[in-house]
C-alpha cells in the first residue's frame, strides 16, 4: 500500500498531467494562429523561389499546414477568433452572417500555368464544432448564411475549382446544418431539375484560351441574388447572366440579361 502522503503526491501528479493533457488538446487563438503564420510564411518564401524544387518544398510545406487545420476544425475558436495576424499573413477567412460558419482559404503556389489553393470550412453542429477540409478538386472561398420564411437557415457557400489556369469553375452550393453534418440543400429552382448548386465551368485544355478576366458567379448585396456568367467558346464574356432570384424560401430562374 502507498503511504498517505506519497499516495497525495502520487495523486497530484497524476492531476497535472491530465491537465496538461486537455490544455494540450484545447490551444489558445494565440498559439492556433502562430501555428498557421509559421507555415504560411514558410509558404510565402517557396512561393517566391525561382527553383525547380520550390513547389515541391512548398507542397512539403502545406501538408503539414493541411493537417494542422484539419486538427484544428473541432475547435470553437476557429469560428470566433479574429486571427489578424494570420490575414495578414494571407489566410483569406469569411464567415456567415450568423456566426456559425467560417471559410479559410490559402495559396499553396503560384506559376505562369498554375493556382492552387486550399481551403477548411468550419461550422457549428448540433454537439461541436466541425469542419471540412479541400485540397483537391473545388475550395470553399466564401460562406453567407440566409434565414428562409420557414424559419431555416440555409449557407451559400462560394466554390472555386483549385486550378483556376487550368479549369475555371465558379459557383454557388447551398447547405444546412443537419445534426453533425453540412448536408446540401436543393435550392435552386428554374427550367431544370432543384439543385444544390448553380455556377459554370469553363475547361481551358479543350477551348485553348485564356481565362484571366473571366467573372466570377456572385451573390447580390443582402445575398437575394445570383449572378452566373454566360461564357462563351473561346473563353469570351459578353456581358451576358443568368440571374436567379431569391423568394424568401428558395432561388427561382429569373432571366437572361445584362
Amino acid at each position: 500500500m502507498i503511504p498517505i502522503n506519497l499516495k497525495n503526491i502520487f495523486i497530484t501528479v497524476l492531476l497535472c498531467l491530465a491537465g496538461g493533457s486537455i490544455q494540450a488538446q484545447q490551444p489558445t487563438a494565440s498559439e492556433i494562429e502562430n501555428t498557421v503564420c509559421h507555415y504560411l510564411q514558410r509558404l510565402k518564401y517557396w512561393q517566391a523561389q525561382k527553383a525547380d524544387y520550390s513547389i515541391d518544398s512548398a507542397y512539403e510545406v502545406n501538408f503539414k499546414l493541411r493537417d494542422y487545420m484539419n486538427l484544428m476544425q473541432h475547435e470553437a475558436l476557429m469560428l470566433t477568433a479574429p486571427f489578424k495576424k494570420m490575414a495578414a499573413n494571407g489566410m483569406v477567412m469569411q464567415a456567415s452572417e450568423d456566426g456559425k460558419c467560417r471559410t479559410f482559404v490559402w495559396l499553396v503556389t503560384k506559376s505562369d500555368a498554375m493556382v492552387y489553393r486550399n481551403s477548411l470550412l468550419v461550422y457549428n453542429a448540433t454537439t461541436e464544432v466541425d469542419g471540412i477540409l479541400h485540397k483537391d478538386g473545388f475550395v470553399t472561398a466564401g460562406v453567407h448564411s440566409l434565414r428562409t420564411t420557414t424559419g431555416s437557415t440555409v449557407y451559400l457557400v462560394n466554390i472555386l475549382n483549385t486550378y483556376p489556369k487550368e479549369d475555371r469553375s465558379s459557383g454557388i452550393g447551398t447547405y444546412v446544418i443537419d445534426g453533425t453534418i453540412f448536408a446540401d440543400k436543393l435550392f435552386f429552382y428554374g427550367s431544370v431539375d432543384s439543385q444544390a448548386y448553380i455556377g459554370y465551368r469553363y475547361d481551358i485544355p479543350t477551348y485553348k484560351a485564356p481565362v484571366s478576366n473571366l467573372p466570377l458567379t456572385r451573390l447580390s448585396p443582402g445575398n437575394k441574388r445570383v449572378c452566373v456568367p454566360i461564357i462563351r467558346k473561346g473563353g469570351k464574356y459578353e456581358g451576358l447572366n443568368i440571374y436567379y432570384k431569391y423568394d424568401g424560401d428558395k432561388f427561382v430562374y429569373e432571366k437572361v440579361g445584362k
